[in-house]
């Protein structure tokens, strides 16, 4: 009874330290983490080849403009084409590091497979999680110097000191969310910066547009006036001629940001619209027209306006869930070692669902 006791008590004590139990089932922790790596490696591709498609645009402008109109679009251009180069070059480290990230979970699952406990599955995890770090180290994103993969080199050779499988792996959680946490920096960062060229992209159409936009506007107003007129006629209100007034003087406004030819030309076009004979209804036929002919080429650029926009936001938003998709991540990652530890299964179904709704975004038709 004795020696029976004893062993019972070293049984315990194994037990205790992961040396027995039930090893969970890693792989669909591994291929939930393949599945994230295609979701956030194809969310980094859309945003890179929108960010194409806009240099795109900068390039198709008009060759009539001014000198200083292109010098601006110009600048905008150089810029666009060294951010377009930055992340272009930028796109393969995403790859290896997103790539590193699936290579760890693989072989997490492959330890786990292979039946290691103790102290020969801790030495196998820092072995995994050291893989990670050099591959960090050696492939540093713009906006993560190579320090941080240190430090996770530094912290996975102490994994290897450890007793059990849980206790590695839980070691090896918060070294893993660090990894994830530099790739979620990243993908704020590169919705930032579509966010900058975005801005930078209708600056420039402004540009080049400028004066034919504010030739709309003018008639715009001017249509506005002509109304408000002609109410004032039919109904008698005084209070409608003031309105009249005021729409005269932001018709002002707006033809002071013409410039002497273009507002000649503009006057030109208008000017039997303010022939003293016509009625005020006839004025505003005249004027719609006016508007009518600005909008053939008005209507097809504020499409193409609207249509970038909403890229541009469904890229963001892929960037977005991109983030969350790596949380997810993280607090499988974490239900792991506690698996581990309690013998049972990891739960990974918060990360396949997050990884599912990129996935739906990417393959959604436009």
């Amino acid at each position: 009874m004795r020696n029976l006791s004893g062993g019972l008590i070293v049984l315990v004590c194994a037990c205790v330290l992961g040396a027995c139990g039930t090893i969970p089932d890693v792989k669909p922790f591994a291929d939930a983490t393949s599945t994230m790596r295609v979701a956030v490696g194809e969310s980094y591709g859309s945003a890179t080849a929108l960010t194409r498609e806009m240099l795109d645009r900068l390039e198709n402008a008009p060759s009539d403009l001014s000198e200083d109109e292109q010098e601006i679009l110009q600048r905008t251009r150089e810029n666009y084409a060294a951010s377009l180069r930055d992340i272009t070059e930028a796109l393969s480290t995403r790859e290896k590091l997103l790539s590193a990230i699936s290579a760890y979970a693989d072989g997490l699952a492959a330890i786990a497979d292979s039946g290691k406990q103790g102290e020969a599955a801790a030495k196998a995890i820092s072995g995994e999680v050291q893989t990670l770090a050099t591959v960090f180290m050696a492939n540093p994103l713009p906006a993560v110097g190579i320090e941080a993969g240190e430090f996770l080199l530094s912290e996975a050779i102490k994994i290897g000191s450890l007793h059990s499988m849980g206790r590695a792996i839980e070691a090896a959680t918060p070294l893993a969310a660090r990894a994830t946490e530099m790739l979620r920096k990243d993908l704020e960062d590169f919705g930032d910066l579509l966010t900058t060229r975005e801005q930078a992209l209708h600056a420039s159409i402004e540009v080049w547009a400028l004066d034919e936009l504010n030739m709309r506007r003018v008639a715009l107003r001017e249509r506005e006036y002509l109304q408000v007129r002609l109410s004032a006629a039919l109904s008698g209100a005084p209070a409608l001629s003031d309105r009249a007034e005021a729409a005269r003087q932001v018709i002002d406004q707006y033809r002071a940001d013409l410039d002497d030819e273009v507002l000649a030309a503009f006057i030109t076009l208008i000017q039997e619209a303010k022939r003293t004979d016509l009625t005020l209804s006839e004025d505003l036929e005249r004027v719609e027209a006016l508007i009518a002919s600005y909008d053939e080429w008005y209507l097809p650029l504020q499409e193409e306006h609207e249509e970038a926009e909403r890229r541009i936001e469904k890229a963001k938003e892929l960037l977005r869930r991109s983030q969350a998709l790596l949380e997810a991540w993280d607090a499988a990652h974490a239900d792991l070692g506690t698996a581990v530890r309690e013998s049972r299964q990891v739960n990974v179904r918060a990360l396949v669902e997050s990884a599912v709704r990129v996935r739906n975004i990417i393959e959604k038709e436009d």
